[in-house]
């Protein structure tokens, strides 16, 4: 065992390891480390005497070691001993102190010691013991002294472990905040000197441990609200201690107090947090208070002033404004002692001001204070010698920039609360307010001159500063008239110019133009004066602003002459600086362009007014030397701007013709030829491109306005050439032999041929030949630069080969490009596909020619797509997959910012794709490719580049949208895409831009593409482009009218085309558009022994048929044959016969397009096979087989979708040929092979009609299945005449399914075919009818987004019919294609029965009746009769009126006897389904049980016609009326029932008669559905019907949509009573009775606005019309459509109600348009009515209605009133549903 002093000894003793030294002392002290627990009384004595004195020793020299500086190891080692000598006498201190304060003396001092050697986990752990000792067993003041030291030693440890969690700072919080506040609490009283001094060390060590415990919490709060708050509050607890620490130092508080305030402040602007806001305020609050109790300055602190600015920032955060301006003035001194304190005043009186403005509180008085401040610092105490500490200079330095932040401030709500609008639209601030605005903001030179005197660095927005003064100081020139401020205002406006920011260049110009328009031009004019000088003398790029500045002085000088030469002088300057330093390639950008423009209107201008004052223009031009002044420009700019100058004085020339203004014509004409002759004299070299190109334009100038120009120098340098001055300039240019020459002969050639009279129905031969001569042209153009290449063509005429090699520059190159492309604008146009294929493929090789780069493989594939779709367009479908997949995986980049031609070569990549896409069928790719484009043209771009393409993406559209069945999107589409091109339209096609779309693409360079030297357009770009749209516009839209069966508007839009290509000059487009409308004209006839010919309307003028076919050969296809036969145009021979050969044919191939000439050969054998033309075609045009000629067009490699159809036709009208010429011939195999050329293989058709897959090619194209479905609708017609019925059932089946097909023909006969099918439920049945019924005007109402919901199948159907009234009958009508031959379909329909269907007249003897046809033809030829005798009783006044009336009677008769034929000859027994349900409950009963005794169970074995109860009722319901008779009955009923029947029935049947022979039967409505073949007949003067309500509908979507009916009031009516002025007796008659009527409106005797007249249906309950036709002269029917009709309409003109048949087609009428608008009901006429009685039809049914009887009952009783019941009294007819009107 060691001694003590052995062991202290060790303990000192460094060549001992610690595990020995730890040793010695364990073995030294073993007894008492192995005593038991708990040590007894006598044992811990004997340790205390034996042990505790070393122990003690021991402890306290190891802490004595450990306050020195000793080694990490050594140290840890003391710390052990320590630690295993304080555990030691802990076991036995009881024995050895008598005060334990003592005892926790030594544990502190090791945790202290703990704490020193950063051993913290360590001291935390033996804190947390020593304190759990102290709080449960000693209380004293010695001891709570003791433990507030070990807590805080425990939280200084806990904070310095790497680990620091929320909970554990809480806790931390806790501990000082709560149990040290406590124990300190406790030591108030009775505290030493040595407590004090304690005291004071636990105050600033609790402050540091707080205070870096909020820190720590801050970092740890991740943006969580409350955490932050609560870090705050943990620091503001800091403070507290701070704040009783002694001596109280208030600078460190409020350093500590602000930076904690601060950053909690940071955190709650970003999280934009009201909490924390409000935490800071309160925060200051409390700091604050630290001032009062301390009796400390608010301004002694810089930290105190920082805190209050930040708590007026704060209530700003929060909208507190006049709190924060309250914490503002607190900071303000009224002592003005130095001049920093004077700078703080101006801050915060400026910082006040801003919270007023802010809270919009009254402003006046804080701008007055900071002017005061601000006026005192430096007009008084900085205006003589001022001398300043180095203290201040520091303080100085610090808050002039302040100071100066809130002088922008206030610049910038200066600028927020006013624009240079508020000088015409007035100030935002009272006047007063702005002039101390302005007082304030003058200082603001001032204090930058400070700043630069005490050598502060600023940065100053003088730019802002000039601008904001200077409209500020015109917005008070506005408001007092004070030429002082208008003055202040341009001097700090040509401050503002010395360097001025393009934004606020603009703004400057903002100001000039509201000057103008609040009339202060003087001032304005020296703005824009201001302006223009700076211009002149800056080296800035041309932009928007320089634009607009000078169209704005353009304008102002065309106004006021005087003027002039300021503004000429301005903008010359301007274009010879811009020639210094931008040269030859900037001088082309659209910018400066359009100042040259503005130059010449100005000069013009000036030129105009000077003539006007009787002076000659050659004075001027001679006194001015204008010319030399141009010969200047010229030679700068190489001829840039001269070209740009003819084309501006090309079109001022053409205004002035125009207007007759010869003088100035005269002097635009001599300043052209003066710049021609500088052109071609001393610019362009003779060979040159330029030189030709300028020739040409000289030529297109000449042929609009020849008169004007006296060229001698011109003339006389082709005065030996003859001929016409145009004749001579194309001879000229032969004379230049360069490939462009062809090119541009070409070009001359077909502007000659669009020479025609507005008379003419054919293009002129002499246009034909000249026309001619431009495809050899183009021709050679192609043949003379692939040679120059080294290519010639290969034998298939479409791509070129290698003839040899060629050396060939790329300027060349580039030149040839431009040429070639020029050359394909216009072959895409004219049609000629193939030449357009050799352009585009020459033009790829030229390409390949040139050096490689990015933007050349873009045009590259944008070549490879537009040849593409020139190739799906000749039929060459393989050639054009291989060209657009040449090019597949290129990517566009689609970046704006690149050149201007390579963004649209890349939308137009994305466009050819699309259109690709559609061709193949892939309409969604199409569609999603469309929209891409249209989303990537920035909305900026109005260029005719951009109309173009956005016409052309909206044209794709169009075409997708018709294919998905959107008829009213897809022709809205049309019409934008018309709209951007209207140009088109608006200005005349002749001479149409020749000059710029030769230009645009050879000589305008974008100034943003580095490689204009390569510099060509691949995409459609020009006026010929524009044109070609239109046409593809105008035949679109003629298609899409004909799918909605709307013939009328197709036809005008076939006739425009007609004019347009009769305009144009061109072959293919004139044979396209007339061929589509003479076949329009053939497919929309309807036989004349069956048309109602008594509708006055305007006809419009077209070339008949007849005289087309007899008039093509001698006037377009002779022309061209010859042509191409003959070596020159002299030697054409006329031919002496009218025959096509096969050669000839394919010879106007060359040029006319093959597909166009194909299909204008079948229009015309179809005119062939139409009877009454046959008749009047002159022979040997009768026998041409045009048939076989087309055939022979169509090659085996032509296999694009057009073709296909073509090649389809052509079989599919033999076989129609072949079935007339030979009946009874087989020509199913015929149409076979017609359906197959759609197909992709020979099992189509077996495949398509089994519904499976025949090939792995297996796919129907959208674009041929209108098409494929027509011709398997002509095969399921031939195979049902053949009697393979489940075949052609189907094949109907698929093709009404098949999707993409628009014609409502095809669903309508379709559907037809399909109701005929046996053993099909009576509700397929009645599907079918129903969907066979007025096709397009369902179509047409869902497209309105008006139609009720579908109505795809039986379930659906069943689902619709279960809305209608049980009372109702529906009767359905369907007539399929029209042909009359096959029956009718009958559909009947009472709520509560299946529905029952019948072919009325069908072929079965079951339904057999009279046919149909020989009914129609009888009603036309009296309608006919009508129509002569209606019009010969306005037009002849000689003519007997007895005679007249003899002939009406008979009329009159004749259509009584003609509606009993219908009935009782076609309809016979099947006319009872049209009776209504028996009201009357007991006979219904009776009715109702009987029909059902007589069941027949069996079907017809015939036809599978099911005969249902609903149609024993419906006889038994006419017997008991006496419309059928008891042997009527029994004959029907023997038809479907060979028994005998039984005798019982027909007792019950004479009982249920005898029981209503004297009661009146009161029966339901009967809805007619009628399809449009049946529609113009009056099926409701049957006698059967014309004692019942009866309403008709052309569609059941316009019953379905109706079953809501509107509340209509009589009171609500409006009137037109004879709106011509011509009808005197139907004014006489309804004149006093409307106006007896107080609450009616109307107009009576006047022209009824097309306003007033939808007012009316919209807003009016009612309407009536008396006057001519149905008003449609007042309001265009697409009019009311789109209206939401609410007005019941009673249309008393002649027809109003009639629909006109069309052919192919389904009808047409106003009354549909009133249909589709939402009208509910109108009474209208079917034919043409006199005046007087059809009045008194009207007058009796107004009057009923008026009374609130149902329209149907008045109607009914109102035809009696007539004097002719049927002639008149049956033209009135209800479309709608059954109404009545309300009070």
């Amino acid at each position: 065992m060691c001694t003590r002093d052995e062991l202290l000894q060790k303990l000192n003793d460094r060549s001992l390891t610690p595990a020995l030294i730890l040793s010695s002392y364990e073995y030294t002290y073993k007894p008492l480390i192995d005593a038991p627990l708990p040590i007894n009384r006598l044992n811990g004595r004997k340790f205390a005497q034996n042990y505790g004195v070393s122990l003690l020793a021991l402890i306290r020299q190891c802490n004595a070691e450990l306050q020195k500086k000793q080694s990490k190891d050594n140290c840890d080692c003391i710390l052990a001993v320590m630690e295993m000598g304080l555990k030691l006498i802990s076991r036995i201190h009881s024995h050895i102190f008598d005060d334990n304060s003592e005892y926790y003396q030594l544990w502190y001092a090791y945790i202290l010691r703990l704490s020193d050697n950063e051993k913290h986990e360590k001291c935390s752990e033996i804190s947390k013991g020593v304190i759990k000792e102290l709080e449960e067993n000693y209380k004293k003041k010695e001891t709570n002294f003791l433990m507030v030291n070990i807590l805080i030693l425990k939280c200084h440890s806990m904070l310095q472990l790497p680990e620091k969690s929320v909970d554990k700072l809480e806790e931390i919080y806790e501990i000082i905040a709560e149990k040290c506040k406590n124990i300190l609490i406790s030591l108030k009283n009775g505290l030493t000197q040595a407590d004090h001094q304690n005291l004071n060390r636990i105050y600033q060590s609790s402050f540091k441990i707080l205070f870096k415990t909020g820190k720590c919490l801050d970092n740890l709060s991740g943006g969580n609200i409350q955490l932050h708050k609560q870090a705050l509050e943990i620091r503001l607890q800091a403070l507290i201690y701070l704040e009783k620490t002694r001596p109280f130092i208030s600078t460190d508080y409020f350093a500590f107090a602000y930076s904690s305030i601060q950053s909690t402040y940071k955190v709650a602007s970003s999280a934009s947090s009201s909490v924390l806001y409000e935490s800071c305020i309160n925060a200051i609050d409390s700091s604050l208070e630290v001032v009062t109790t301390h009796n400390l300055s608010m301004l002694e602190d810089k930290n105190i002033r920082n805190m209050i600015e930040l708590q007026s920032f704060l209530y700003q955060k929060q909208d507190l404004y006049d709190a924060a301006k309250s914490s503002l003035n607190n900071l303000i001194i009224d002592q003005l002692e130095n001049i920093p304190t004077l700078l703080y005043n101006v801050k915060y009186s400026l910082e006040i001001a801003k919270c007023s403005y802010l809270g919009k509180i009254s402003l006046i008085r804080d701008l007055e204070n900071a002017v005061y401040w601000i006026n005192l610092l430096f007009d008084e105490k900085l205006s003589g010698p001022t001398t300043l500490t180095q203290s201040e200079i520091q303080e100085i330095k610090e808050i002039t920039p302040k100071v100066q932040a809130q002088l922008e401030c206030w610049l910038k709500i200066a600028g927020n609360l006013h624009a240079p609008s508020n000088i015409k639209q007035g100030m935002q601030l009272p006047y007063g307010t702005v002039k101390l605005l302005l007082d304030l903001l003058k200082y603001y030179p001032m204090l930058i001159q400070f700043e630069n005197k005490l050598s502060i660095d600023t940065k100053c927005d003088w730019e802002l500063y000039n601008y904001i003064m200077a409209l500020h100081f015109f917005l008070t020139y506005m408001a007092s008239r004070d030429i002082i401020f208008s003055n202040s205002a341009l001097s700090y406006i040509n401050q503002l110019l010395l360097k001025p920011d393009p934004k606020y260049l603009n703004s400057t110009y903002n100001i000039s133009l509201a000057l103008i328009h609040t009339g202060e031009k003087e001032l304005a004019f020296k703005i824009l004066i201001m302006l223009l000088e700076h211009m002149q003398i800056s080296n800035c790029e041309v932009t928007t602003t320089h634009i607009a500045i000078f169209e704005l002085c353009v304008k102002y000088a065309i106004e006021a002459n005087n003027y002039y030469t300021h503004i000429k002088k301005a903008i010359t300057g301007f274009i010879m600086k811009q020639a210094e330093i931008r040269g030859i390639h900037d001088i082309k950008s659209g910018n400066l362009l359009k100042i040259i423009d503005g130059y010449i209107r100005v000069h013009l201008s000036y030129i105009e007014t000077y003539i006007q004052n009787g002076h000659q223009a050659s004075q001027l031009v001679n006194r001015e030397d204008i010319l030399g002044e141009k010969l200047n420009i010229c030679i700068a700019f190489k001829g840039e701007i001269l070209d740009r100058e003819i084309t501006d004085y090309h079109k001022r020339l053409l205004e002035s013709a125009k207007l007759s203004q010869e003088s100035l014509s005269s002097y635009i004409s001599e300043m052209i030829q003066n710049i021609v002759k500088i052109l071609l004299t001393e610019v362009y070299p003779v060979n040159s491109s330029q030189y030709a190109s300028t020739l040409l334009k000289y030529i297109e100038i000449l042929s609009t306005c020849e008169k004007g120009f006296t060229n001698e120098w011109l003339l006389t340098s082709i005065s030996s050439i003859s001929g016409t001055l145009q004749e001579r300039m194309i001879k000229l240019i032969e004379n230049i032999k360069t490939p462009q020459s062809y090119m541009w002969n070409a070009i001359l050639l077909l502007e000659q041929a669009k020479e025609f009279n507005e008379n003419e129905e054919w293009i002129s031969r002499k246009n034909l030949i000249n026309y001619a001569e431009a495809i050899t042209k183009f021709e050679k153009t192609a043949e003379s630069i692939a040679r120059h290449m080294g290519y010639k063509i290969n034998y298939d005429g479409i791509d070129w080969e290698t003839s040899g090699k060629a050396q060939v520059s790329d300027a060349e190159i580039v030149e040839y490009l431009r040429t070639l492309m020029m050359g394909v604008e216009i072959l895409s146009l004219i049609r000629i596909h193939r030449l357009e294929i050799q352009f585009l493929s020459l033009a790829q090789i030229c390409i390949s020619k040139l050096p490689p780069s990015p933007e050349l493989e873009t045009k590259l594939a944008c070549l490879s797509l537009r040849k593409s779709i020139t190739l799906w367009k000749e039929g060459l479908t393989e050639l054009a997959i291989k060209s657009s997949q040449e090019f597949s995986l290129y990517t566009p980049l689609l970046d704006d910012r690149q050149s201007t031609d390579i963004f649209y070569a890349e939308l137009w990549i994305l466009a050819f794709r699309s259109e690709i896409s559609f061709l193949q069928g892939k309409l969604f790719d199409s569609e999603n490719l469309c929209k891409e484009i249209l989303g990537k043209i920035p909305y900026s771009h109005n260029s005719k580049r951009s109309l173009i393409l956005k016409s052309y993406i909206l044209y794709i559209k169009s075409k997708i949208e018709i294919l998905n069945n959107q008829q009213n999107e897809s022709l809205q589409l049309c019409k934008d895409a018309r709209a951007l091109i209207s140009d088109i339209h608006s200005s005349s096609i002749q001479n149409l831009s020749l000059m710029s779309s030769i230009s645009e693409n050879t000589y305008y360079k974008d100034s943003n593409d580095s490689s204009s030297r390569f510099r060509f357009l691949v995409f459609p770009y020009s006026s010929w482009s524009m044109q070609n749209l239109s046409s593809l516009l105008l035949d679109h839209i003629s298609d899409l009218f004909q799918v909605k069966s709307q013939i009328h508007n197709s036809t005008l839009y076939l006739l425009q085309g007609i004019r347009l290509s009769l305009t144009l000059g061109i072959p293919s487009l004139y044979l396209q558009f007339r061929s589509k409308h003479t076949n329009l004209q053939r497919i929309s006839l309807t036989d004349s022994r069956i048309t109602q010919e008594n509708i006055k309307e305007e006809k419009l003028h077209s070339l008949h048929p007849v005289e087309l076919i007899q008039k093509i050969f001698p006037l377009l296809f002779e022309p061209l044959i010859g042509f191409s036969d003959s070596d020159s145009i002299d030697t054409v021979q006329r031919y002496d016969s009218f025959a096509l050969s096969p050669q000839d044919v394919e010879c106007l191939t060359k040029y006319i397009n093959r597909s166009v000439l194909c299909f204008g050969l079948l229009v015309l054998g179809d005119i062939l096979q139409v009877a009454e033309y046959y008749e009047n075609i002159e022979f040997p045009i009768a026998e041409q087989n045009y048939y076989k000629l087309a055939r022979s067009l169509l090659r085996p490699q032509n296999q694009g979708t057009s073709f296909k159809v073509l090649k389809s036709l052509t079989f599919k009208k033999q076989g129609a040929l072949i079935a007339k010429q030979r009946p009874g011939k087989d020509c199913i195999e015929i149409l076979n092979r017609a359906i197959i050329e759609l197909g992709c293989c020979e099992n189509f058709i077996q495949a398509f009609t089994i519904q499976k897959k025949c090939c792995k090619n297996f796919y129907i194209s959208p674009l041929l299945a209108e098409e494929l479905a027509n011709c398997l609708l002509i095969l399921s017609d031939a195979l049902l005449r053949k009697g393979e019925k489940d075949i052609a059932m189907n094949i109907a089946k698929q093709v009404v399914l098949l999707p993409h097909t628009s014609n409502p023909t095809v669903q309508r006969h379709g559907n037809y075919i399909l109701a005929k099918e046996m053993g099909i439920s009576n509700w397929k049945k009645a599907f079918h009818i129903i969907k066979s019924i007025g096709v397009s005007y369902n179509t047409q109402l869902e497209n309105l987004n008006r139609a009720a919901f579908p109505i795809n199948n039986e379930i659906d159907l069943e689902r619709a019919l279960a809305l209608i009234p049980e009372s109702w009958n529906v009767i359905a009508l369907s007539n399929g294609r029209g042909t009359y031959n096959d029956g009718i379909h009958l559909m009947k329909y009472i709520k509560g029965w299946e529905p029952f269907c019948v072919v009325v007249g069908g072929a079965c003897e079951c339904s057999h009746t009279v046919g149909l046809f020989q009914i129609l033809e009888e009603f036309a030829n009296i309608m006919r009769l009508s129509a002569n005798t209606t019009s010969g009783s306005q037009q002849s006044s000689k003519r007997s009126k007895s005679s007249w009336w003899q002939k009406r009677e008979k009329l009159n008769e004749k259509l009584e006897n003609w509606l009993d034929d219908l009935q009782y000859k076609f309809l016979a027994q099947f006319s009872s389904l049209f009776l209504g349900k028996i009201l009357d409950e007991d006979i219904h009963i009776l009715v109702d049980q009987a029909s059902k005794e007589l069941i027949f169970n069996k079907n017809c074995e015939n036809c599978g016609q099911k005969w249902e109860p609903a149609y024993i009722y419906s006889l038994l319901n006419a017997g008991i009326s006496e419309f059928l008779s008891i042997e009527e009955i029994k004959y029907a009923l023997s038809l479907i029932n060979h028994t005998k029947l039984p005798e019982e029935f027909f007792k019950k049947l004479r009982s249920i008669k005898k029981c209503c022979q004297n009661k009146p039967i009161s029966r339901g409505p009967t809805i007619l559905i009628l399809d449009g073949n049946l529609i113009h007949l009056p099926w409701e003067s049957l006698k059967i019907l014309r004692s019942q309500i009866v309403t008709r509908l052309p569609c059941f979507s316009f019953l379905l949509n109706r079953l809501k009916p509107k509340l209509l009031s009589v009171s609500n009516t409006f009137y037109i009573l004879n709106p011509s002025s011509d009808l005197e007796h139907t004014q006489q008659t309804f004149e006093k009775f409307f106006l007896d009527h107080e609450n009616w409106q109307g107009i009576i005797d006047k022209t009824p606005t097309e306003s007033e007249f939808s007012s009316a249906l919209q807003d009016k309950d009612l309407l009536i019309y008396c006057g001519h036709s149905s008003g449609e002269q007042y309001i265009k029917g697409d009019k009311i459509k789109d209206l939401n009709v609410k007005a019941a309409s009673l249309l008393m003109g002649c027809s109003s109600g009639l629909f006109k048949p069309c052919g192919q087609f389904e009808p047409q009428g106003i009354v549909l348009q009133y249909l589709l608008g939402g009208c509910p009901a109108i009474i209208a006429n079917l034919w043409d009515v006199t005046d007087r009685d059809i009045d008194r039809f009207a007058l009796e049914f107004i009057k009923r209605i008026s009374n609130l009887e149902p329209f149907g009952d008045a109607l009914s009783k109102a035809r009696k009133a007539c004097k002719l019941p049927y002639l008149i009294g049956a033209a009135p007819v209800y479309y709608g549903i059954p109404l009545s009107l309300s009070l």
